[in-house]
């Protein structure tokens, strides 16, 4: 799949420098849209503080804490702010390259070896390097990861307008998504007494969909319970059955199968216990999976089954947050 993918990317870079048309629009004027239309997508106060300003957000976070009777910033609160902060550094480099980009194409300064690079991957509907080095991994093409993009913004949006933490998350919407669980469990050992060295986090998959058909909490339940809901996972090599609540064969013709909620539980590890009918099912930033250097695995997902675990390992059963194109 990914020859098939690299041998497409350089066949599409070998393509004339000429769009076909009536008036043969020209290289320059089509880049020229593409970074006009980013530049509308990108949301950003200015170069020096980026899309959010840290220092007020943390206030703000304090006062709602302070308002809630709590004095110092939660743990998953930290990974907000930290989030933010990359996120801050990305938006910056995509529009200071833009700009230069335009007034390369305007003539007021020289193509430098990175604005024309910049050009040649919006030119072909990829996403830049210098933009990759900043963002999370991803195998999306320009037009999807434009989306996404804006669907990350929405959930720190949402996460900062909130009060207290957020009871659903979309961990592909992160730059690290392994610093939020590990928020979650310094959050709860922090309010049980649990040693942190000696906890970790338990999974099951729930029969909801979507976020509005949770039930509703009280306050009191809202301060009780432990963990979240991830949302936007996928299942690569096998289906699941809503019904019974477990892992099945794959449809035929069917690849990848969206999961329900997976609900995400700290707990110590000398409580929890292992069953036979569990199957500890790796999750993977993308369809990539992991490297030689072990990079690319976020957690490993508890999932019921029915067949013995070998059977789903000779499968290649995987849990996916973000999909390629």
């Amino acid at each position: 799949m990914n020859s098939s993918r690299k041998m497409w990317t350089d066949l599409i870079s070998l393509q004339p420098q000429v769009v076909e048309g009536s008036n043969g629009i020209s290289i320059e004027a089509k880049i020229s849209d593409i970074a006009m239309h980013l530049l509308s997508k990108i949301p950003i106060i200015s170069l020096e503080t980026g899309t959010y300003d840290l220092s007020v957000i943390r206030s703000k976070l304090l006062a709602n804490n302070k308002n809630l009777g709590n004095s110092s910033l939660s743990p998953c609160q930290v990974v907000l702010l930290q989030e933010l902060d990359r996120w801050n550094i990305m938006c910056i480099c995509i529009v200071r390259s833009l700009q230069l980009l335009l007034d390369s194409i305007s003539g007021s300064i020289g193509m430098s070896d990175n604005i024309e690079s910049v050009s040649h991957a919006l030119y072909n509907g990829i996403v830049p390097e210098e933009w990759a080095r900043h963002a999370p991994p991803t195998k999306m093409r320009l037009a999807s990861w434009t989306k996404h993009l804006s669907a990350r913004h929405e959930q720190y949006e949402s996460w900062i307008s909130g009060t207290g933490d957020p009871r659903t998350m979309w961990l592909g919407g992160l730059h690290v998504p392994e610093s939020y669980l590990t928020a979650l469990v310094q959050k709860t050992c922090q309010k049980r007494g649990w040693p942190l060295d000696r906890s970790t986090v338990y999974s099951y998959v729930t029969n909801i969909m979507e976020e509005s058909q949770l039930p509703p909490l009280s306050k009191e339940a809202q301060n009780d319970e432990d963990g979240c809901f991830i949302r936007w996972l996928y299942l690569e090599g096998a289906g699941w059955d809503k019904e019974k609540g477990h892992l099945v064969r794959q449809d035929p013709k069917c690849l990848v199968t969206e999961l329900p909620l997976l609900r995400v539980v700290p707990v110590e590890r000398s409580k929890m216990k292992k069953s036979k009918n569990t199957f500890r099912t790796p999750v993977y930033t993308t369809t990539d999976r992991r490297n030689a250097a072990g990079a690319g695995m976020v957690f490993e997902a508890d999932m019921a089954v029915v067949d013995h675990s070998s059977h789903w390992i000779l499968q290649g059963v995987a849990l996916l947050l973000n999909l390629s194109d």
